[in-house]
């Protein structure tokens, strides 16, 4: 006899999250996002008629939301009434007697894990899921520590669980998941939150054909957490146990991506610019930038930014015109000037120093015909070492040898050599 049914699973949406670094009325608009990311995936599970949500927990991001959010997140389950939602505490919203999951009533198709090692058997499939709330803002155990479900193989046994799934050797105060003990567990699947950024399906590496994967966060709230998010869904089964054999799984699920806002983050080189004049020179970065926008997102308007300028800078850079420039055509810009102006080499070589010596070196480098000066002094920052100490480790090398320098040299020396009046 097989076990099949069709599933979501999503998480760490950190509703009532601040954003600080935000006006107000971004704030308010990206706070609404969240809530509207939340109701598409509801809407999701209703218009495909799906059985199950689980949901890793994180969703709110205080342990305190305010009524009208707590009244917002039921709003949303309200859109899928006939897909059973299962949520796991974590570390943002742990569960404590009298907290924001005990003020959630009235949703007959929701269950929230409340106990450590708790075992919610579905009244629908013969589905059995494995789940530990977090009971604090920490948990340096791992929440299934001394717990080993005795599974029974009849079942779809799922874990759902909130959490760092880690290597030997490797610590967390969230809520450490043993990968050894994953992969000697017996699941079929672990669906895990915590880490916001998405994996795929991965094979839990134990006996069995068992699996895991994070979903990740379903809405970005910063530049760590770049590019679309979302959240999985699809099939799953289990065959029986034929003779001989071990039951068969079969996980049908896949990515599907949230209609929400993103951040992404670029950088532009400005060593590939010609320019008349400085006006010139800003208007031409302006339209570079244009197309980068356009390159890294299809809702630039609904979209945040955090482009940085980079390489050795030809001439005057007007940031205020480049954010109005760009402002109309994004929802948030970030805009970095990390360019560094063209050095005068020449301009130490009669002083009787090491920074003369230094410069004579640099010059001679630049004058190699494989090394343009904008490649130099893009390697010439890479690395930081004591000064002296560069100049003997040079000095010590074949003269065919010496541009080694370009990897010891500093971002101390650059500034003394390019910006010293």
């Amino acid at each position: 006899m097989a076990i099949a049914f069709s599933l979501a699973a999503a998480g760490d949406l950190h509703l009532g999250s601040s954003f600080a670094y935000l006006t107000q009325a971004q704030a308010d608009i990206l706070g609404q996002a969240q809530l509207e990311v939340f109701y598409n995936l509801c809407k999701y599970c209703a218009r495909h008629r799906l059985d199950y949500l689980f949901l890793t927990g994180d969703l709110f991001d205080k342990l305190d939301p305010t009524p009208a959010l707590l009244k917002s997140f039921q709003q949303g389950l309200a859109l899928c009434p006939k897909t059973f939602v299962v949520v796991v505490p974590g570390n943002h919203d742990p569960y404590f007697a009298g907290g924001l999951w005990d003020q959630i009533k009235g949703t007959d198709h929701l269950h929230i894990i409340r106990q450590i090692g708790e075992c919610w058997q579905s009244p629908r499939h013969k589905l059995r899921v494995y789940a530990s709330p977090f009971l604090s803002q920490s948990a340096d155990q791992c929440l299934f520590e001394e717990f080993t479900p005795a599974l029974d193989p009849t079942f779809f046994n799922l874990l759902l669980l909130h959490g760092d799934l880690l290597k030997p050797g490797q610590n967390s105060r969230y809520n450490p998941i043993p990968q050894a003990w994953l992969a000697s567990s017996g699941l079929d699947l672990a669906i895990l939150g915590h880490h916001h950024q998405a994996s795929e399906v991965l094979h839990s590496g134990g006996r069995g054909q068992g699996s895991y994967l994070y979903p990740g966060c379903l809405m970005g709230r910063g530049f760590d957490e770049l590019g679309p998010k979302g959240f999985y869904a699809g099939q799953v089964a289990k065959q029986s146990i034929q003779a001989g054999l071990g039951p068969q799984l079969q996980l049908d699920l896949k990515f599907i991506q949230a209609p929400g806002p993103c951040f992404y983050r670029a950088d532009m080189k400005l060593d590939q610019l010609s320019y008349a004049s400085d006006q010139d020179l800003n208007l031409q970065m302006g339209q570079a930038l244009q197309a980068k926008l356009r390159n890294l997102s299809e809702h630039p308007d609904r979209d945040l930014f955090n482009l940085r300028l980079k390489g050795t800078r030809p001439g005057r850079i007007d940031l205020p015109f480049l954010r109005q420039f760009l402002l109309e055509q994004v929802f948030y810009l970030d805009l970095e000037d990390k360019t560094w102006a063209p050095a005068d080499w020449s301009r130490y070589s009669h002083e009787p120093s090491l920074r003369a010596q230094l410069s004579d070196l640099a010059q001679a480098l630049l004058t190699s015909p494989h090394m343009s000066e904008a490649s130099f002094q893009a390697l010439f920052l890479d690395q930081e070492d004591d000064l002296s100490q560069q100049l003997r480790d040079i000095r010590r090398l074949p003269e065919d040898q010496q541009q080694v320098f370009l990897r010891l040299a500093t971002d101390k020396l650059y500034a003394g050599l390019a910006e010293e009046d």
